[in-house]
């Protein structure tokens, strides 16, 4: 953004690489101290666009101060792109960190801090009804075990504490509020971990992004992180983590489904953790509270109505499973490496998260952590800009999500995934309009070429005999079935069960539909 302080103008893209229409979605970059901005939509100037600043200290240093922009984006298409042009102005003396709360009459944002470390947060916000959202969190750490037997390390997670709890790990030295009109923020600094908390105030459902930046763990002994996240709206003695990010899992503390388990002395902790993908939950008749996370993860739920959440590791000893060496990263100047991690806090009535045949947990999941909206910056063009274009593909249903892949010159792959599951009680099939996709992959073809469809095995190694002889026209940049050998279907149309996958491959000229994809 060194333009900005040279007065020059920026145009900031967009673009969507979902197949799901987007709304009301906020996105943060930052931008030079010294300058205000202005932002206008790059097609339609005369479209109001809302934005706001915030700052934040990550010392007690002025050369420290950071900025950052917040602009809400309320709308774009599928596969589509929006595009806006920042033009900078000169910051009035008056400009600066705003470390009070703009009054809102729709929306409360309220915090407590509590023995320095626990952060509790409080948000309502009013429309047509009143939602909220309540959690607290800190950052815990267990001592890593190094005595006789298996030690904690690379693959290994043991404590030393032979099952007793976590101890509190970050100190909290200074914080900052802001509370706008898009968005709710705080600013945590503390000894060992920085925090930000954000909430969109336009969203559906009311959630918070905790983004957590860890500093290296030092000291001469193994230190196991975790991040504590707790809520009273949820009581139950079981909790659920997702299986490679697809079907939720049931989880009870010291309980496994097929066999007994016994002799835990020394376990008691670590035999509770399970793999998180993208998604660990707790549940009750009525509420239900969410973390997704950004990476492949470990977590658990020890006591009722808290989640908790390995971040960062450090280990001085070598487990004894093959690396031969201890858990212990370093940068090029030999310091321990910091982390940053990103959760995703939900917390709503189990009714209030259902949508039209979709779950707004598994819409999110796919929206910020799957499928984040693009950032691209560039210079204003010369030229006056064309109208706006894309690929006009028709928005899918939320829980269908749609993955296309070039195989190669001439073929196309397209899976498509029905991401409702039993869990959240959506088990009736989805129909699928087939020609909606066969309209969008024709557009990547150059006139004249032949087109067929043929659907194949997840692996692609294997075509679906029921579905090979499967024949559209494109008339007018709009397709038409014309086969009659599509078995699972009638016409265009077929059902997609909960958790369900198909993948069709399109050729294009003259490639044998049969070639198997190495």
């Amino acid at each position: 953004m060194k333009s900005l302080s040279e007065g020059k103008k920026v145009v900031v893209s967009i673009a969507n690489p979902s197949t799901m229409r987007r709304t009301n979605e906020i996105v943060h970059f930052e931008i030079p101290n010294d300058v205000e901005i202005q932002v206008e939509d790059f097609y339609s100037p005369d479209v109001a666009v809302k934005g706001e600043s915030y700052s934040i200290k990550n010392s007690d240093l002025d050369t420290d101060l950071r900025t950052y922009w917040t602009l809400l984006v309320d709308e774009v298409d599928s596969l589509a792109t929006r595009s806006y042009v920042l033009s900078p102005t000169p910051k009035s003396p008056s400009s600066g960190v705003d470390n009070g709360l703009k009054t809102d009459s729709d929306v409360k944002f309220d915090f407590e801090i509590t023995d320095d470390s626990i952060v509790s947060i409080h948000y309502t916000k009013c429309s047509q009804e009143c939602q909220s959202l309540d959690f607290e969190f800190e950052y815990r750490y267990y001592t890593s075990y190094e005595g006789k037997g298996q030690k904690s390390g690379l693959y290994i997670f043991r404590d030393e504490g032979a099952g007793q709890t976590s101890q509190s790990y970050n100190t909290i030295v200074d914080f900052h509020i802001q509370k706008g009109d898009i968005a709710s923020v705080m600013h945590l600094r503390g000894d060992k971990v920085d925090s930000r908390v954000v909430i969109n105030n336009y969203a559906d459902v009311p959630f918070a992004t905790v983004t957590s930046d860890v500093h290296g763990i030092e000291g001469e002994h193994g230190v196991e992180v975790t991040v504590n996240f707790r809520t009273e709206k949820v009581t139950s003695d079981r909790f659920y983590t997702d299986s490679n990010g697809m079907i939720m899992e049931e989880r009870i503390i010291n309980q496994r489904k097929h066999y007994d388990l016994t002799d835990l002395q020394g376990f008691e902790v670590v035999s509770n953790f399970y793999p998180v993908n993208s998604a660990i939950t707790l549940r009750d008749d009525t509420n239900q509270f969410t973390i997704l996370n950004d990476r492949a993860q470990s977590g658990t739920s020890l006591r009722s109505g808290e989640i908790e959440i390995l971040i960062h590791r450090r280990t001085t000893f070598d487990d004894d499973r093959g690396v031969e060496e201890p858990l212990d990263e370093r940068n090029s100047d030999n310091s321990t490496i910091s982390v940053q991690i990103q959760h995703q806090v939900i917390g709503a009535t189990i009714e209030s998260l259902h949508k039209e045949n979709y779950n707004e947990v598994k819409r999110l999941q796919r929206a910020i952590n799957e499928e984040p909206l693009q950032v691209f910056y560039s210079k204003v063009p010369e030229s006056a800009p064309q109208e706006r274009s894309s690929l006009k593909c028709p928005s899918l249903p939320n829980n269908i999500k749609l993955v296309l892949k070039v195989l190669d010159s001439q073929r196309v792959m397209a899976r498509i995934y029905n991401m409702n599951e039993h869990f959240d009680n959506l088990t009736e099939p989805t129909s699928f309009d087939l020609s909606t996709l066969v309209n969008l992959v024709a557009n990547l073809r150059q006139e004249g070429e032949g087109f067929s469809v043929t659907e194949w095995n997840l692996s692609l190694n294997k075509q679906v005999t029921s579905s090979s002889k499967i024949n559209w026209s494109i008339t007018d940049g709009k397709a038409t079935f014309e086969g009659e050998k599509f078995e699972t279907g009638v016409g265009n149309y077929f059902d997609l069960g909960s958790q369900e996958m198909r993948s069709f491959i399109f050729n294009f000229g003259e490639t044998s539909p049969n070639q198997v994809v190495e």
